[in-house]
């Protein structure tokens, strides 16, 4: 089952850390708060932490996951594997998760 205020989280990091990256004030020298920081502020003092700690220990798990060599397929479907296992993760973000693994693995 989808656990939908662990997907509003993930989204909430992810534009976190875009907003940062794109921020012209960063881009200027300045600095800015980080992508963690901007999420910690949103989310507050209350559930930031912890629901940081949890999305970077699923984005740690993910890293784990053995690419048993091959054609990079087998790599995607192992990855494939892994998600399955987390279904409290929507597929929209779990994608998120797991393509930029596919892409810097290989």
């Amino acid at each position: 089952m989808v656990d939908e205020g662990l997907n509003t989280a993930l989204k909430v990091l992810r534009e976190a850390w875009e907003q940062y990256r794109e921020d012209p004030a960063r881009k200027a020298g300045e600095k800015v708060p980080t992508g963690d920081e901007r999420f910690l502020a949103e989310l507050g003092p209350e559930r930031g932490p912890e629901l940081l700690a949890s999305i970077r220990s699923l984005l740690a798990e993910a890293a784990q996951v053995p690419d048993p060599g091959g054609p990079m397929i087998n790599y995607v479907r192992a990855l494939a594997g892994w998600a399955a296992t987390h279904p409290e993760v929507s597929p929209r973000e779990m994608t998120y998760i797991t393509y930029p693994l596919e892409v810097q693995h290989r």
